[in-house]
């Protein structure tokens, strides 16, 4: 099981269901599969329903088409934002995980 640390608000969007997307740059997250287990912050599991992949954060966004409310954004730009804030050398690559809480 990989630990994934998220914002507070974030980790408490999951565990209540109304964030079921969880957007990772970097290889490290290259090896996350479907169907594994993930705990948010030591607090509570999710499971991994789903694995999406691109190389960019451009390519990343593309990908979402328009389920940025199910990354915890009310908008695309607030998205591209948040990404932008968290990756901001825009290195890849970007694994998008659909989760669900176990």
């Amino acid at each position: 099981m990989r630990l994934l640390f998220v914002k507070g608000p974030f980790a408490e969007a999951i565990r209540a269901g109304r964030k079921t997307l969880e957007i990772r740059a970097g290889a490290r997250y290259a090896q996350i599969a479907r169907g594994d287990s993930l705990s948010i912050n030591g607090h509570f599991r999710v499971r991994v329903l789903d694995v999406e992949r691109a190389e960019t954060r451009a390519e990343a966004m593309k990908t979402l088409r328009g389920r940025h409310t199910l990354a915890g954004c009310a908008t695309a730009d607030i998205l591209r934002a948040a990404l932008r804030d968290c990756y901001p050398d825009d290195r890849g690559p970007y694994t998008v995980l659909t989760i669900a809480v176990e």
